[in-house]
């Protein structure tokens, strides 16, 4: 009885993971991280690619640059801000 009761609940919640639903869900994740990323790259070539990192980061932003932990926007940003005054953010 104790296994019969254990395979019923492990169909039970393994079951709905299994809906058709599912390719939907994930078509439209795709979606949504295309059109983000356009979005991304549209802003990094009006604006500049830091200022379109710092719009599309999460506030918790975490980063490794050089072998240094960047915590949040505001390091980020600060990050940025001396890449730039010093020339090592620029491009050739």
């Amino acid at each position: 009885m104790k296994l019969s009761l254990s395979a019923i609940v492990v169909f039970v919640l393994i079951f709905p993971s299994c809906s058709p639903n599912e390719k939907h869900d994930l078509d439209a994740w795709k979606k949504e991280i295309i059109d983000i990323e356009h979005a991304f790259a549209a802003m990094a070539k009006e604006e500049g690619v830091p200022k379109a990192f710092l719009s599309f980061a999460a506030d918790d932003v975490v980063l490794l640059r050089n072998n240094s932990l960047i915590k949040g926007k505001n390091d980020l940003r600060l990050s940025y801000e001396k890449s730039l005054t010093s020339g090592a953010g620029s491009l050739t």
